[in-house]
């Protein structure tokens, strides 16, 4: 990855260290189901191919919300979605977008 912007340093600040220290490395959450591991594999996978630097399972400093997949160059949060509420996502939108990143939402089949 070339050299981070002032603006980039910002929005990286913003996660834990695991979290930073982690790019282009895959990590589940161990009570997600089959399907959604495989559709964020499989999306990783495809950013990979592409050049795009990610995130997975990246947390907030403050523990208070981890998104499946951050990718980096866009500020993109997905969530992969399969049984989550509708309340529980758009709580999740609403926070991640008052810290000013893109969120979107994959849903699982």
């Amino acid at each position: 990855m070339e050299r981070l912007s002032k603006e980039d340093v910002k929005f990286m600040r913003q996660f834990d260290s695991c979290t930073q220290m982690n790019m282009n490395c895959i990590r589940f959450d161990s009570k997600s189901g089959l399907k959604h591991k495989l559709a964020i594999l499989d999306y990783c996978k495809m950013l990979l191919k592409d050049g795009q630097d990610f995130f997975t399972r990246a947390r907030l400093k403050e523990n208070e919300a981890c998104a499946d997949l951050f990718i980096f160059h866009n500020r993109q949060i997905i969530e992969f979605v399969d049984s989550e509420s509708e309340n529980s996502i758009e709580h999740k939108r609403k926070l991640w977008t008052e810290r000013h990143f893109n969120f979107d939402i994959v849903r699982v089949v």
